[in-house]
């Protein structure tokens, strides 16, 4: 018979590899948690009582096997990307030709020199759509009655000011070329209720499309449209250190019992960038709550 130690062995790998099917895709954090409880279990086994059990035998190729063994993992891990055990690994020679076509420049929003050296390099990317979609900061942050005028300040320092400078350096290239296209990244909260301690990025967000009303207007007859896009809420790296509780009740109040996928933003700012100045001031909400 199966003693104790045996059945609890077997049902840790068996929840292990189940777990991606009992969880749902937005729940990361629980089934990181199921995972890792499953690979404590196996190595405390393999290590307490495995490991000792096969050394004791006195067979001359147990460290052999156990090379094997890891080198096997290794190996695997080169076509699995580490998913066998909770996350995947993604490589640096896996990314590089992920964006073959693209050149990165980095650019801190705090720091004025990298903004001046991006503006200087606009005319070497040769664009023809801008899509406005940094932050500086947390979009959960303070309530508003814990914040103060300073604290607005500096946020429109990081934020609308570095997006100012640049989306107006575009519109000047975008002028010289006939053309062009600017995007504006803001949030479906700026139509309805906010969460409590949204007041700071939301007034950001505000305060973009107002902007972007204003480059709209007055840049139309240069054959350069304006136009926003406002998603409900996704899970990025932005918002992955969001609270569990408030990513359950979005998804439960969702009349989809799901999350928006970034995906489905992207080809929104695709069918912008594909679209004539017709298409000019608007604010495309992608909110199936609306």
């Amino acid at each position: 018979m199966f003693s104790i130690n045996n059945i609890i062995l077997f049902l840790a790998a068996l929840l292990g590899g189940l777990a991606v099917f009992l969880f749902k895709k937005e729940n990361t954090k629980n089934l990181k948690l199921v995972l890792s409880f499953s690979g404590a279990y196996l190595f405390a086994i393999t290590i307490l009582h495995l490991m000792p059990d096969v050394y004791e035998s006195g067979n001359k190729y147990t460290g052999l096997f156990v090379l094997l063994g890891f080198s096997f993992q290794i190996i695997l891990e080169q076509f699995s990307e580490g998913i066998e055990h909770g996350h995947i690994h993604t490589h640096q020679h896996h990314q590089k030709n992920i964006f073959p076509n693209t050149k990165a420049i980095k650019c801190d929003f705090n720091d004025n020199n990298d903004i001046d050296n991006l503006i200087n390099h606009i005319q070497d990317f040769n664009i023809n759509a801008l899509i406005n979609n940094a932050y500086v900061g947390q979009a959960v942050n303070k309530h508003l009655h814990k914040t103060n005028a300073s604290d607005f300040v500096n946020s429109f320092a990081s934020n609308i000011a570095p997006l100012v400078s640049i989306t107006n350096a575009c519109v000047l290239f975008f002028r010289k070329n006939g053309g062009g296209k600017i995007i504006s990244i803001l949030s479906s909260f700026l139509d309805s209720t906010p969460p409590a301690g949204t007041a700071m990025y939301l007034t950001n967000k505000a305060v973009l499309l107002q902007l972007s009303k204003s480059w709209a207007a007055e840049n139309i007859k240069y054959n350069i449209s304006a136009n926003c896009i406002s998603p409900s809420f996704m899970l990025t790296d932005f918002t992955k250190d969001t609270d569990e509780r408030i990513i359950e009740e979005l998804v439960n109040n969702h009349p989809l019992k799901q999350l928006l996928d970034p995906i489905e933003v992207a080809k929104v700012v695709e069918m912008l960038i594909a679209s004539s100045a017709h298409l000019n001031n608007q604010n495309i909400v992608i909110n199936a709550n609306a």
